[in-house]
């Protein structure tokens, strides 16, 4: 296309071929922050025990109504239902507790992605069960999920430019 002083200027991409490269561009980065939250995940749960120590694995990423969607999800399959409940209940808190801890420490803390190495029982009866007690104050929320959320907004951040920019370099010539 010439202007009326005869410059050639730049055609720029139909805005078909710019969405697709930018929604392929855009599924790579945010696949490897994907991969950083499930190491983040493992991480903080590597000395837990097998029993409580949930696998997680990425669903997706795939288009969405509202863009590129990917989930962090336990594998439930491969976790047995103890270490689902443990992260979860961890991860959300509770409002009681009704088993008594002895000489507890947590391996986690409130907001915090670091697992320390934790001490304590609880008390059990012959048979392993816990024994009942009245219910005491629960268990402060982790907020692993939403503390990762945060940690990981700033690569998010680049990762978006960097798919933006992939996605210009492959379409405008």
């Amino acid at each position: 296309m010439a202007d009326r002083t005869g410059v050639k200027l730049m055609s720029y991409p139909k805005k078909a071929a710019m969405r697709r490269a930018l929604q392929e561009a855009l599924k790579t980065e945010v696949s490897a922050i994907g991969d950083r939250h499930i190491a983040i995940r493992n991480n903080l749960t590597s000395n837990w025990t097998s029993k409580n120590r949930p696998k997680f694995t990425k669903v997706g990423p795939k288009n969405s109504s509202d863009g590129i969607e990917m989930q962090i999800k336990m594998r439930a399959q491969e976790a047995n239902q103890a270490s689902i409940s443990a992260y979860t209940l961890l991860d959300q808190g509770t409002s009681e507790r009704k088993v008594r801890l002895v000489n507890w420490q947590s391996k986690t803390q409130p907001r915090s992605l670091i697992s320390g190495p934790g001490s304590g029982y609880v008390v059990r009866r012959a048979d392993g069960s816990p024994v009942i007690f009245p219910p005491v104050p629960g268990i402060t929320k982790r907020e692993f999920d939403d503390t990762a959320n945060e940690t990981l907004q700033p690569e998010m951040k680049e990762a978006t430019d960097k798919a933006i920019r992939a996605a210009l370099s492959k379409v405008v010539k």
